[in-house]
């Protein structure tokens, strides 16, 4: 297996390859660290992670097709999916702390699992979401929604809804990471401080990536492209 991995928020530019939307054929993962800050004036709890839709930010269209395969709502439920589902996969997140998240999908048996802090949290089936193809741009930090009865971050909202919080490590994986792998990835060093993290509320702040390592126990022939 040939996995890629991206560090948001680095000097490198962001290599085109690495967009999820171009692994459609390909098995693949991520994984990513977060951490929500409490609620404030005019800044609602949660927030899309990882936005997608058929037009930039920057353009200053309304994108007619637009999804969010990481959010967490305003009532602190965490959705991650790239199905047409849209579950959610864990409750009650508390403010200040760090989570891992980690999404894994085999394209040759359309499996969807999510991990937790490590734990599997959701396993699903089925065919990537049916708007794949027309999601031309992501960013990581931001996305647009139709919130319908969603607190996202209140019911009937239409716009963007920037993450209030903190994000590090944004990874792509090109390969499906077994739950082990994850386990790997998931511990985070208390002695491990970034001096470079930011409050992630515009797509430009996760646009710079950076190749780092990444050696698997369980697949020793894992190699970074």
């Amino acid at each position: 297996m040939t996995s890629r991995s991206m560090v948001a928020g680095r000097e490198q530019p962001h290599p085109s390859r690495s967009r999820l939307t171009f692994l459609g054929s390909e098995s693949f993962s991520f994984d990513l660290w977060f951490s929500l800050m409490p609620a404030a004036d005019g800044e609602a709890f949660g927030g899309i992670i990882y936005g997608l839709q058929s037009s930039s930010r920057e353009s200053r269209r309304w994108p007619h097709f637009h999804q969010q395969f990481v959010l967490v709502s305003s009532t602190g439920d965490l959705y991650c999916s790239i199905l047409d589902s849209r579950p959610v996969v864990a409750t009650k997140l508390d403010s200040n702390r760090w989570y891992h998240l980690a999404l894994t999908y085999d394209n040759e048996t359309q499996s969807q699992d999510v991990y937790l802090d490590g734990a599997k949290v959701h396993s699903s089936t089925g065919t990537l979401h049916n708007e794949w193809g027309y999601l031309t741009h992501e960013q990581i930090g931001t996305g647009c929604i139709t919130a319908g009865s969603l607190h996202v971050p209140r019911p009937s909202y239409v716009g963007w809804y920037g993450f209030h919080g903190i994000l590090d490590d944004f990874r792509v994986w090109n390969g499906k990471l077994l739950q082990d792998d994850v386990k790997l990835l998931a511990p985070r060093p208390l002695s491990w401080v970034n001096v470079q993290l930011t409050m992630c509320t515009r797509p430009t702040e996760g646009k710079h990536m950076q190749l780092v390592s990444f050696q698997s126990s369980k697949q020793p022939n894992c190699t970074i492209s």
